[in-house]
């Protein structure tokens, strides 16, 4: 598990890593299951019923958009550049993906293939006939021949006045606006593409930004010098090599412009805007909605129907059947940001920044699906929970939710508690929830009537507060550049400072285990902590890694680490010998956080929720059965006993069956679900083969106490005692 999201540092750390990082590089994990998000929609092509959205980061979005109202997402391609901008045309789309244009094969929507790379970078493309127009950051236009898929290839070139930032072709023309140019937009005659040359050019002191063309007449979009005026420039282009600009229209400043027929549709300022151009001499505006959405990226256009690609907001889907009252009848958005995951049994609790809690099955690894969702609130970032029992605990940008989960797919609100700060993380131990607040430090929340949660404590701490976690009596908290902070909460009215250990970079999360506490440390990688004597840290050792090393979690004898640009690490430890990586994968995202459960490790990769198997990292499953084939129902006392943190609970089945392990505390109360592995044998009934099962129980997260564990098979039921001393 890790902290709230770490945008002043964390964000900025990883894109100064490097570029993207997307490669598939793994050691002993592999990736058994995925769910892809949108990230952020940057442009949008339509053909026939099919919408594509080009999402940097994650690649090519496939909508079938027959009935607007309903659009449903066939199929994806993930790209390993940052998709830019899309064009389509028959069965095929072209897309600029930064480092490369990709042909993608889209006959069969559902699963899109690329057929082709043309090795050039590019980011704004328009295509006409066999030749796709892909502008590049060096003043060039490369024509790319594209009449055979498998094989494009670049056939001339145009060196532009300026970085080119739209392309309109329109038969044997290519019209060009270039980035901060004064020359208004070019005009070039590629009839022959291997011999491309300039007619003409449209001089005046503008700064162009977008531009639409007709048969007859070029519509530009431009910024007047000063940039605080502009408007639409008519250009005849009847004569290519003589255009004149026969009208200005003031009213409106587009970013993106699209015609058809006689209607231009335009974005500009959070609005869409319709625009009558039957007399081109005198465009007037027809219709205007107002987006929700600050970010409008792209435009495409087919009958009755505009697509607005709006960055973080997704896909909107525009009737323009009455041009003077369009109207959005759908929009089409998924989560575009994950930061964490905690789990329980079966479930994956995902935490979404602005889209909430999202409520994942995992049963099956291959195919997680979600069936449920909290959203807090408007502009309330979820950035971390914890789980006890039916009751989810929120922390979020608003302060702290509690949430019964009872019905996963209906979560419903208990109560909330409005603090100051930017709540980070949460971790619940027994009646006390313990917040870290960001730069408001430490709230000690008693949860003991979930509807009425009340502040027992808020302590100020010398710098922001990202992760915590607990033993018992002890509270470990991940301070930032200030390091490790451990406090004893014997007496959550009055927390005392035992310890601390001033970590080299920032300390973004924490994870107790075994006597010691793992940090993920930033730039540093990952720093063992040996908390034994908690007035006295003392590190015993460090592994560092690529990127930002941002979550944690640590259990059977093995950290899980997600660095944002070099994926997932699986590392097998002890506090007072070094580790050895045995296992790790360069995730496509970038690692947030991490939680780990059986054979299994699940990254929350910002646009990614992936599983990954590592039971390859891992030693010989410790719950196989022995060749031995036992006679007679069996639960023996668990080995060693007492213990800290590890034990086995080893049982004999005489025959196949259904088997449920529970351990309970003192109490009754049900403390075994996170606790044994495979995840979910304390939860529900497991079906397991004859012979003797051994199960480790891992009580790093519980107090020192008396434990009873019960084993359920057919009639059989026995219950031996734990007695866990720390």
């Amino acid at each position: 598990m890790r902290a709230g999201r770490l945008w002043g540092m964390g964000l900025a750390a990883f894109l100064l890593s490097g570029a993207i990082c997307r490669g598939q590089d793994s050691l002993n994990v592999t990736k058994v299951g995925e769910i892809a998000y949108w990230g952020e929609a940057y442009s949008v092509a339509v053909v026939e019923n099919i919408a594509l959205v080009a999402c940097t980061e994650v690649g090519l979005r496939l909508l079938d958009v027959s009935n607007p109202s309903a659009p449903i997402e066939l199929g994806y391609l993930d790209t390993p550049g940052g998709a830019c901008e899309v064009v389509a045309s028959g069965n095929y789309a072209y897309l600029a993906d930064y480092t490369d244009l990709r042909i993608i094969d889209i006959s069969d929507p559902a699963n899109p293939q690329v057929v082709g790379i043309c090795p050039i970078i590019c980011n704004f493309l328009d295509i006409e006939g066999q030749y796709v127009f892909a502008g590049t950051e060096n003043y060039q236009v490369k024509i790319v021949d594209v009449s055979d898929p498998a094989q494009p290839e670049v056939v001339g070139q145009i060196l532009a006045a300026g970085i080119p930032n739209h392309l309109e072709a329109i038969g044997d023309l290519l019209l060009i606006t270039e980035d901060w140019s004064w020359w208004g937009a070019q005009i070039f005659d590629v009839s022959n593409p291997s011999s491309p040359y300039e007619l003409s050019r449209i001089e005046y002191p503008e700064i162009p930004l977008c531009l639409a063309a007709t048969e007859n007449y070029a519509y530009i979009s431009f910024l007047f010098g000063e940039y605080t005026s502009g408007g639409i420039s008519t250009v005849d282009i009847a004569n290519p090599s003589q255009p004149q600009v026969v009208s200005l229209f003031a009213d409106i400043v587009p970013s993106s412009l699209e015609t058809l027929d006689t209607l231009a549709y335009a974005l500009f300022n959070g609005d869409f805007i319709v625009v009558n151009m039957g007399d081109p001499l005198a465009l007037s505006i027809l219709g205007l909605l107002h987006l929700t959405s600050s970010d409008l990226m792209d435009l495409a256009v087919s009958v009755n129907t505009a697509y607005v690609a709006q960055r973080w907001d997704g896909l909107s889907l525009i009737d323009t059947s009455d041009p003077f009252q369009p109207s959005v009848v759908a929009t089409y958005n998924t989560i575009n940001d994950i930061s964490d995951v905690t789990l329980q049994g079966d479930l994956a609790y995902v935490s979404a920044e602005e889209f909430g809690i999202r409520i994942l099955d995992i049963y099956t690894p291959q195919s997680p699906a979600e069936i449920g969702c909290f959203v807090p609130a408007a502009f309330s970032y979820v950035h971390n929970s914890d789980i006890a029992d039916s009751l989810l605990f929120l922390a979020a940008s608003s302060g702290f939710w509690i949430v019964d989960v009872s019905d996963p797919s209906i979560p419903a609100l208990i109560s909330f508690l409005d603090l100051d700060g930017d709540i980070q993380a949460v971790k619940v131990s027994g009646d006390m929830a313990y917040l870290a607040a960001y730069d408001y430090g430490l709230y000690i929340v008693n949860i003991a009537n979930p509807t009425q949660p009340f502040i027992v404590h808020h302590l100020a701490l010398p710098d922001y507060s990202y992760g915590l976690d607990t033993d018992g009596s002890l509270l470990y908290i991940a301070q930032s550049w200030y390091g490790l902070i451990i406090m004893d909460i014997s007496d959550p009215s009055n927390p005392v400072e035992l310890g601390h250990f001033d970590t080299p970079s920032c300390a973004s999360d924490v994870k107790y285990y075994g006597g010691c506490a793992y940090i993920a440390d930033g730039w540093e990688g990952l720093r063992c902590i040996d908390v034994s004597n908690p007035s006295q840290p003392v590190e015993t050792w460090s592994m560092n890694y690529a990127g930002w090393s941002n979550g944690i979690d640590a259990y059977d004898g093995h950290a899980y680490l997600a660095s944002t640009t070099s994926g997932l690490h699986v590392l097998q430890i002890s506090p007072h010998s070094s580790p050895i990586e045995v296992g790790n994968y360069n995730t496509p995202g970038y690692a947030f956080g991490v939680a780990a459960a059986g054979n299994y490790a699940y990254v929350a990769d910002r646009y990614y929720f992936g599983i990954y198997d590592v039971s390859a990292a891992l030693p010989v499953n410790p719950w196989e059965t022995t060749p031995s084939q036992p006679s007679s129902f069996v639960l023996h006392p668990p080995h060693p006993n007492p213990f800290n943190p590890i034990t086995v609970l080893t049982f004999d089945l005489p025959v196949a069956g259904l088997v449920k392990l529970e351990v309970f505390d003192i109490n009754g109360r049900d403390v075994g679900a996170h606790c044994m592995r495979p995840e979910g044998l304390g939860t529900r009934s497991v079906p397991l083969q004859a012979g003797t099962h051994q199960i480790p129980f891992d009580g790093s997260g519980l107090p020192s106490g008396i434990y009873l564990a019960r084993l359920t098979a057919g009639d059989f039921s026995a219950v031996q005692k734990l007695i866990l001393l720390k």
